[in-house]
């Protein structure tokens, strides 16, 4: 089984698929590298969304991409609702945060902000951990500078590595390491747009993981309480 850990599918939900045609294309795309498992990410910045119109929205266009699937997709591939949620520092106040969360877990998709972390930062996932017993999986970890992301390993939270890191030698020796330690647990393609050419990193991302793909995909499974 192969689960894709971040994906921007659903149609007109985010800049991920601006058409049914587009996820369509997507989903035969995850097919093909072999994926059964998608868990679908959209993006959510609470500065400029509320959860109400965010969960109407992702509902409106799940509804769509459902009705769209003929029979022998929807047997080969399983989606798990959630959703990308940016860190700001009001985000740990929302009383309704939960909501946000990976299918029927106690897990939350976090993307990093993209500023220099400070105390505020670390101490919000904490916040996150204590005051609504979510489990925060970092985003496409690949992204930050690993000195900033040494506390995030020693805070032993989840972390989610995208595929293209694995197209660079400098960037792939890296994660490879981070894999090796235990560090990293889960991967994903954070798919966009009608090519889809995530999913060619995705099969080559595996390729290289291919010692250490059944442990990832049980992380993946476990994350997502399937």
């Amino acid at each position: 089984m192969r689960i894709d850990m971040h994906s921007h599918i659903l149609p007109g939900c985010d800049h991920g698929s601006d058409s049914l045609e587009t996820s369509l294309a997507q989903i035969k795309r995850a097919v093909e590298a072999g994926v059964s498992v998608i868990h679908l990410s959209s993006h959510y910045y609470h500065h400029s969304d509320d959860i109400d119109s965010f969960l109407k929205r992702r509902k409106r266009c799940y509804d769509k991409l459902m009705a769209a699937l003929d029979d022998e997709t929807k047997s080969k591939i399983r989606f798990v609702l959630g959703a990308e949620v940016t860190l700001e520092v009001e985000l740990v106040e929302e009383p309704r945060l939960r909501e946000l969360k990976i299918g029927d877990t106690d897990n939350i998709l976090i993307e990093m902000p993209d500023m220099r972390w400070s105390d505020w930062t670390y101490n919000a996932l904490y916040e996150i951990e204590v005051k609504h017993n979510l489990k925060p999986l970092i985003a496409h970890v690949d992204r930050y500078d690993q000195k900033q992301c040494e506390k995030l390993y020693e805070m032993g939270l989840n972390v989610q590595v995208n595929a293209s890191a694995f197209t660079s030698i400098f960037t792939r020796s890296k994660m490879m390491k981070l894999f090796r330690e235990e560090k990293a647990h889960v991967i994903g393609s954070d798919v966009h747009g009608k090519e889809a050419k995530q999913y060619d990193q995705y099969e080559k991302a595996l390729h290289y993981l291919r010692d250490y793909e059944d442990g990832i995909m049980r992380n993946a499974a476990r994350i997502l309480g399937i």
